[in-house]
């Protein structure tokens, strides 16, 4: 097994959006790994403890593979920056019940006349 050198840049992410719905993020990744062919790899992940990013490059040329992970990191951050947090940071209840079922006030249920007692 061929062992390469490693890069890798972690940054503070404001909130995490799925990299698949970021596609300046995609096409940074995807100019790397043409780049790299079958010398290097990259992988690009949130933390799953910290509001954080990780992005690893593994490749022949440090000094190269180091402007790349800056590369990728950067277009993550830019992405982050200009969209807000996706619904999977919004609220947790689905969009069509009505504000009483999300938490709004709620109507104390009918009483028959009389009481229940």
């Amino acid at each position: 097994m061929i062992r390469y050198p490693q890069v890798l840049v972690n940054f503070s992410v404001p909130h995490k959006r799925p990299l698949e719905e970021l596609p300046e993020v995609q096409r940074a990744i995807s100019t790397v790994e043409r780049e790299l062919g079958v010398d290097g790899r990259v992988v690009v992940r949130y933390s799953g403890t910290e509001a954080k990013a990780r992005v690893m490059i593994e490749g022949t040329n440090q000094a190269r593979i180091a402007v790349q992970a800056n590369d990728i990191a950067q277009a993550l951050r830019h992405a982050l920056e200009r969209g807000g947090p996706t619904e999977r940071g919004g609220p947790k209840t689905p969009p069509h019940e009505p504000p009483s079922e999300r938490g709004g006030p709620k109507t104390p249920p009918h009483e028959p006349p009389g009481g229940s007692r």
